[in-house]
């Protein structure tokens, strides 16, 4: 099945609302991911947050599958970086071996130098630093094998420029948490008539159901 993705300006009027409706909605998604990794029932979050943030079930379940998506997105990229790093770990142990073999065939006094090295000083340099990296790869490979993937809701580019708020166009902290908290997705139905769905498209008109 096809999907679509559709972006609108609200009118000015309305703006104060969508935001404050995206905030909620935000913080559903948050609030749901916590719960959801703590190990509580879908079922039981399903009931509670009708009550407890003023959404109905269809709005409840378009956050869910939005979070779903990112989840399973973030999990394949944590098993793509695993997968990546071994790959770099293996050729940078072949060319370790490569280099350690270059050094011991290399004459102990050569003439031609590059870069200010002999050849044999070159080699070594190389082999360090090839060292080196395999070391911070190491590091690295086990830290993401001992630790769960988790989300950062807005991308990391965002969450990092919380730490620099001026470079980054922002001109408090107060004005990133909105640009942080203001994302909404919302996931509809082309084809559900009335209000049965949280957003429908109909002949030109992109009808979006908020909460009360």
């Amino acid at each position: 099945m096809g999907s679509a993705t559709y972006q609108t300006r609200l009118p000015d009027n309305l703006i104060p609302f969508g935001v404050a409706m995206g905030n909620l909605m935000s913080e559903v998604e948050r609030s749901l991911y916590v719960d959801l990794q703590s190990g509580e029932a879908l079922k039981d979050l399903k009931r509670r947050y009708q009550v407890e943030f003023g959404i109905n079930a269809r709005q409840f379940n378009s956050v869910h599958a939005v979070l779903k998506g990112k989840i399973k997105s973030r999990k394949e990229c944590h098993k793509r970086q695993i997968k990546e790093l071994k790959q770099r770990i293996t050729g940078l142990k072949k060319k370790i071996k490569s280099l350690t073999k270059g050094i011991k065939k290399a004459p102990k006094a050569c003439p031609i130098k590059r870069k200010g090295y002999t050849v044999k000083q070159w080699l070594k340099f190389q082999q360090h630093q090839k060292k080196r990296h395999l070391v911070t790869c190491s590091s690295r490979l086990k830290k993401l094998q001992e630790t769960e993937p988790t989300i950062i809701f807005g991308g990391r580019k965002l969450w990092n420029a919380q730490f620099n708020l001026e470079a980054n166009g922002y001109a408090n902290h107060s004005e990133w948490l909105i640009a942080q908290r203001g994302a909404s997705h919302r996931i509809g139905n082309s084809t559900v008539t009335l209000n049965r769905s949280t957003s429908a498209l109909r002949t030109k008109l992109l009808v979006v159901r908020f909460s009360n």
